[in-house]
């Protein structure tokens, strides 16, 4: 088959799953149904960057490892449609493109990126030319130094990296270059996150596995919608919007946390895990953060002394509190900050430890952002005050926005009074 019809084929594989979750969701199926195509085929966000790049993880290939103003990602936008589809790791970034391969960018010690030659840095974008599919799920996670998966076309994984005891049908070898496996036969994996020592996956049906150390993954949960992980933990929302954790986050254990939301009668839309700390939105649209409040990437509101905050973990949950009332739209954790944009007014807000200007390059570097700070749109990232935030992104140690440019924000009485 030649070049042009396998795209042509990966495009129309697309269009019929946009037309089939039309159809499920819209009485009009034709004209959704355009209106979803041409803005996957068109639509091309813009992404801009701030932060440590040194290894590559931003996805540009510059001179300079810290990039402490916000700089339009060129090389990101050239590949990725779709806000959702972008897989951050601990220092590293997977991309699945429209064309049906896999682009990674970053760190790739002990081959985590399934780059085979011997580079550990992959300082811009590079396709892996052994992976083509129109359809791949990478694994994400703050908190996983080590290894990463690759899940195409609803029947192959793929390991790249180190493990401990990578001993189920990859022989036993420490270091496997894309090794095929077949798993979840009756299932289809729909998201995958790693911690430093586990695996987690989640399937169409709701059940999640786990792998511990590289063993054969094992069934632990059913009624799962979303499922996030950090350094030593996991958190995820079950079938009727609560919240759930599994191993090492702050205060018992995180049972605490979870306890929390269970009293307080509050479900969960959203989750996001940093390394040693996360953060929820709630149906009606306010955050809570938990976890350790060091650097302040939990954005408390307090008088208390900064020592304090710096080195102890919130005994519970804190609702962050915004200069102006509005509900969340999209929070992102990374290893020491957060980042939100909020519904109504589009504003991004961002706090925690600002170490090469990831949280803001109006704010001086090494500072601890103690409450959310907003990111003006004209001052700090020079972009028109306008214009439309789709998502934002908290990496390891950097911040990506990404601006909708078919979107703007609407004047209402609220954006003008503010």
């Amino acid at each position: 088959m030649s070049d042009n019809s396998d795209k042509i084929s990966n495009h129309a594989i697309l269009c019929y799953g946009y037309c089939r979750e039309c159809e499920k969701e819209n009485k009009i199926v034709i004209s959704t149904y355009l209106v979803h195509t041409l803005a996957k085929f068109v639509l091309s966000y813009i992404i801009y960057g701030i932060g440590n790049n040194r290894f590559g993880q931003l996805g540009i290939d510059r001179n300079r490892e810290c990039q402490n103003k916000w700089v339009r990602l060129i090389e990101m936008e050239h590949i990725l449609i779709d806000a959702t589809r972008l897989f951050v790791n601990h220092r590293s970034i997977m991309i699945p493109s429209i064309n049906g391969k896999i682009y990674v960018a970053g760190k790739n010690n002990n081959y985590r990126l399934g780059i085979d030659d011997d580079q550990i840095r992959q300082r811009k974008f590079r396709a892996i030319d052994k992976i083509k599919s129109w359809n791949i799920i990478a694994s994400h996670s703050m908190g996983n130094l080590y290894h990463t998966f690759i899940y195409v076309n609803n029947s192959h994984l793929y390991r790249n990296g180190f493990g401990e005891r990578w001993d189920w049908d990859f022989g036993d070898k420490s270091i496997d270059i894309l090794s095929s496996v077949r798993f979840f036969n009756d299932k289809t994996i729909t998201s995958i996150t790693c911690t430093e020592c586990d695996s987690y996956f989640l399937t169409n049906r709701g059940t999640l596995y786990r792998s511990t150390e590289g063993d054969i993954p094992t069934l632990i949960h059913g009624n799962i919608k979303q499922i996030d992980g950090g350094g030593n933990y996991v958190i995820y929302i079950d079938s009727k919007d609560s919240l759930l954790s599994q191993g090492e986050l702050g205060v018992d254990d995180g049972r605490g946390y979870v306890t929390y939301f269970v009293e307080n009668k509050l479900k969960i839309k959203e989750i996001s895990a940093g390394r040693k700390h996360a953060a929820v939105i709630t149906m009606d649209g306010q955050g809570y953060m938990f976890g350790e409040g060091k650097f302040g990437k939990c954005g408390v509101w307090c008088d208390e002394p900064l020592d304090t905050i710096k080195t102890e973990y919130l005994q519970e949950p804190c609702r962050i509190k915004l200069q102006q009332d509005d509900n969340i739209k999209k929070i992102s954790c990374g290893d020491s900050h957060t980042v939100l944009v909020t519904s109504d007014l589009n504003h991004i807000y961002s706090f925690g430890y600002n170490g090469s200007h990831r949280c803001s390059r109006l704010v001086g570097t090494d500072v601890h952002i103690m409450k959310p700070y907003q990111i003006n749109k004209s001052t700090d990232l020079q972009i028109n005050e306008n214009d439309f935030i789709e998502n934002v992104i908290a990496a390891f140690d950097s911040s990506i926005i990404m601006i909708n440019p078919f979107k703007k924000i609407k004047k209402t009485k609220r954006n003008i009074q503010k």
